[in-house]
C-alpha cells in the first residue's frame, strides 16, 4: 500500500492547476491510478479468460493427451450421440456432416454395434440382424459402415467416436464355456443365469480384447465403452467368480445370503431394504475386477492406434453419490482411475431420468448437476477428461425434450466448470435449432440441498428361471 501511496503523490505534485489544493490534486491522481489498475486487470482477465475457454477446432487432430497438454489451452467440445441414423445414402450423410459443421458441432458419437431389436443403420446392405458395423472376425458384421463414416466425418474436420457395447453383446453367442453371469435374488435365495456376459471368464475377455483391436484398426479419434461394463449389486455370484474371490481373499465361505438386508411390507411380504457389512468387500472386489479388466481393453486398443482416446460411459451416481455407485455398479472413480485410467469419462447427467429416480424438480437437478461437475474437476482437475451428457428426449415415449430445458442445462454444466458436453441422443428435432454451445465461463454456484436423495427407482430386474441358492464350487 505504501508504494501506491507514493505513486498517488508523485502524480499530485506533477499537475498544477489553479484553485485547487494540493490535496485534491493528490486524491484525484490516486483515483486516476486506481481506475487504470482496474481496466487493466480487466482486460488482462478478459483475455486469459478468453484463452482458457477457446474452443480448438481442427480437421482430424487425434494427438495424444501428452502432447496437447502442452497447449495451456482447453479443449470444450460439444459432442453428439447417435443412436438412430435414418440416411439412406452416401450424399445424404455428407449433407449431415455439414449440417453438423454449421451446428458447430466438433464431435460424433455412433453406435457401432446393433442387438436385435436396435434400429438398424442402412447406409450399406447389412449382412446379419446383429453384430457390428465394421470388419471383424471377432463378432458378426452387419455391415462395414465405419469407415464411410470416418471418411465423411474427416472430411468435414469432425472428430468420430467409435460407441461400442461389452457385457451387454450379446449377438457373441459362439463363446465356449460359462460365457453368461449368474444373478442372485436376496428375497427367493434363487440364482439364475442372465443373458449378459460374464467378464470372468477368460473367454469371453480375449473374444472383447480382439473385438477392441479390430474396432481401433478404423480411422477413429475415440471409442465409447458403453454403461454395461457392469456388476448390478445382485450380479457376478457364479462359480468363475466365487474361486477367484476365494482366492484373492479370505473369505472361504462366501455366502450371498448374508449379504442383504430384508423388510416385511404392510401384506407380509419379503423386500430388500440394504446391505450388510459382508456385502461391502465383495462389492469392491467386483469393482478391481472390472478396472483390470477396462485397462486390458483400453491397452487392446492402444496397441493398435495409440493416439485412441477411450472414453466410459459413467452413471451419474459415481459424482453425486459414491456408495450407492459401488453397491449398484461395483464401481468406484478412486478405483477406476488407479487401475484403469481411462482417457475420457462420459457422465450421463441425464436431467429428466435424474428427477424422476430421485423425485426432484429439473431446478434442483440442475444444481445437482452443478455439484457432480464442480466434484468431477476437483477430483481429475483435468477438464479434457470430463464429459457431460444431456438427455434430449424421454426415454419412455420417445418424444423430444423441450428445447429450453435442454439449453439450460447446458449452461447450468457449462458455468461449472470447462468440461464438455454431449447430446444424448442426436434427434432429428435438433437440426434446425440453434445450439447454445458459446461459453459463458465458469460461474457462482447456486445452492442446493445438502443431502442427496436416495434413488427410488426399481431395482435390477431379477430373472425368472431361478433355483434355489446351494453354494457353488
Amino acid at each position: 500500500m505504501k508504494a501506491y501511496h507514493d505513486l498517488a503523490d508523485r502524480a499530485g505534485r506533477s499537475y498544477t492547476v489553479k484553485g485547487r489544493s494540493q490535496t485534491a490534486l493528490k486524491w484525484k491522481g490516486a483515483g486516476a491510478l486506481a481506475v487504470g489498475i482496474l481496466v487493466l486487470w480487466g482486460c488482462s482477465s478478459f483475455f486469459s479468460f478468453s484463452w482458457h475457454t477457446e474452443k480448438k477446432v481442427g480437421a482430424g487432430a487425434t494427438a495424444p493427451w501428452g502432447k496437447e497438454g502442452k497447449n495451456p489451452g482447453s479443449t470444450y467440445r460439444v459432442m453428439i450421440q447417435i443412436s438412430r441414423l435414418d440416411l439412406k445414402t452416401p450424399k445424404a450423410l455428407s449433407s449431415f456432416m455439414e449440417r453438423m459443421k454449421r451446428q458447430k458441432i466438433d464431435t460424433v458419437c455412433l453406435r457401432v454395434f446393433q442387438n436385435r431389436g436396435d434400429a438398424s443403420f442402412d447406409l450399406l446392405p447389412r449382412t446379419a440382424r446383429a453384430g457390428v458395423y465394421f470388419q471383424t472376425s471377432h463378432a458378426p458384421v452387419v455391415s462395414n459402415l465405419l469407415p464411410l463414416i470416418c471418411r465423411e466425418a474427416h472430411r468435414y474436420g469432425l472428430r468420430i467416436y467409435a460407441w461400442i457395447n461389452t457385457l451387454n453383446a450379446v449377438y457373441l453367442k459362439d463363446i465356449p464355456g460359462a460365457s453368461r453371469l449368474y444373478a442372485f435374488n436376496p428375497v427367493t435365495r434363487c440364482i439364475a443365469r442372465t443373458r449378459r456376459l460374464n467378464p470372468f471368464d477368460p473367454a469371453v475377455r480375449q473374444r472383447l480384447y480382439d473385438l477392441f483391436s479390430d474396432l481401433a484398426e478404423n480411422d477413429v479419434d475415440g471409442i465409447l465403452i458403453q454403461d454395461d461394463l457392469i456388476l448390478h449389486y445382485n450380479e457376478g455370484v457364479g462359480p468363475l467368480a466365487i474361486r477367484l474371490y476365494q482366492a484373492d481373499t479370505e473369505d472361504k465361505r462366501l455366502d450371498p445370503a448374508q449379504w442383504f438386508l430384508l423388510r416385511q411390507d404392510g401384506r407380509g411380504c419379503w423386500r430388500f431394504a440394504g446391505y450388510t457389512a459382508a456385502f461391502w468387500p465383495w462389492a469392491r472386489w467386483k469393482s478391481r475386477n472390472l478396472a483390470l479388466f477396462l485397462r486390458r481393453l483400453i491397452r487392446a486398443a492402444h496397441r493398435v492406434r495409440p493416439a485412441v482416446r477411450v472414453a466410459l460411459d459413467v452413471n451419474y451416481e459415481l459424482l453425486l453419490s459414491p456408495k450407492n455407485a459401488l453397491a449398484w455398479y461395483a464401481r468406484d472413480l478412486s478405483t477406476l482411475e488407479e487401475m484403469a485410467h481411462p482417457d475420457q469419462y462420459m457422465v450421463m447427467s441425464y436431467q429428466q431420468q435424474m428427477a424422476e429416480e430421485l423425485g426432484k424438480p429439473i431446478s434442483v437437478v440442475s444444481g445437482y448437476i452443478q455439484t457432480m461437475v464442480k466434484r468431477a474437476v476437483k477430483q481429475i482437475p483435468d477438464p479434457r477428461r470430463w464429459i457431460f451428457k444431456v438427455q434430449t428426449i424421454d426415454w419412455k415415449t420417445r418424444h423430444p425434450l423441450p428445447l429450453k430445458g435442454i439449453w439450460e442445462t447446458m449452461r447450468s454444466i457449462e458455468t461449472a466448470a470447462p468440461v464438455s458436453v454431449c447430446l444424448m441422443p442426436y434427434a432429428p428435432f435438433l437440426l434446425k435449432a440453434s445450439l447454445p454451445i458459446r461459453r459463458t465461463g465458469p460461474g457462482r454456484l447456486d445452492k442446493i440441498e445438502s443431502g442427496i436423495p436416495r434413488r427410488s427407482g426399481r431395482w435390477p430386474a431379477i430373472p425368472h428361471k431361478t433355483r434355489k441358492w446351494k453354494g457353488m464350487s
